[in-house]
């Protein structure tokens, strides 16, 4: 009797169980995606650098030198023998006023069947003609035009923009005229340049390959300089 009870307690048992509503299961949670990889070829955002200082821009003026210079504009006109260094051969004068150039010829330059004894230049145009004005040798108008690059020589002004970053260096006689010594540095080479003591525009600039300016290998010396002595007629050209 017991054993039936308990084999019916069993059945019981397992017939529940059976008929029980199934549990509903956990979804799985998907596993963390990893974060994508960069593309190596994406192309990446610009760095911003920073502006570069030039070199000129790092110079200043000498101010002692700037002293020497305050009179050059004072300067209106120049006449001068160019005498190009190291071998200080000058021939031809030169009148020059603003932008107009006479260049008194020291021989007569053959044209197309005539002589020029004076060339006029414009140094803004750059151009230049060549005339013969003297009476005694030109037969009526006679010009012609001509390179101008062969009459194209620095004017004593044309070094102010240099020569206000020199040092000066020392003081002595150039051509009877008391003179000031400036030195600079500019692209590997060495520039000396002799100021005059008033008016501040040189009377020579020498360039060098050495410091001790014992090597030139260019420059101009203005030999006979005039200060202020020509005039507007004088770089007119006659026709």
């Amino acid at each position: 009797m017991r054993k039936t009870f308990a084999l019916l307690a069993i059945f019981l048992i397992i017939f529940v169980v059976a008929c029980a509503p199934p549990q509903a299961q956990q979804p799985a949670q998907a596993p963390p995606q990893a974060a994508p990889a960069q593309n190596a070829s994406a192309p990446q955002a610009p760095a911003i650098d920073k502006p570069l200082v030039g070199a000129d821009t790092l110079r200043t003026p000498n101010a002692q030198t700037e002293q020497l210079l305050a009179r050059s504009g004072q300067v209106k006109s120049v006449s001068f023998v160019p005498a190009a260094l190291p071998g200080k051969t000058g021939k031809d004068t030169y009148y020059v006023v603003g932008n107009r150039t006479k260049v008194k010829l020291s021989a007569y330059r053959t044209m197309n069947g005539w002589s020029a004894d004076t060339v006029y230049a414009d140094l803004a145009a750059r151009t230049a003609n060549a005339y013969c004005i003297n009476p005694s040798v030109c037969k009526g108008e006679q010009k012609g035009v001509v390179d101008f690059s062969q009459y194209d020589v620095p004017t004593p002004q044309s070094w102010l923009d240099d020569i206000r970053y020199g040092e000066k260096t020392g003081s002595l006689q150039f051509e009877g005229r008391p003179v000031v010594v400036v030195r600079w540095e500019k692209d590997g080479k060495y520039y000396e340049a002799y100021l005059d003591s008033y008016f501040g525009i040189p009377h020579r600039v020498a360039i060098a390959t050495d410091a001790d300016m014992q090597r030139i290998v260019g420059g101009y010396e203005y030999q006979t300089l005039a200060i202020n002595s020509a005039t507007a007629d004088d770089v007119k050209a006659p026709y």
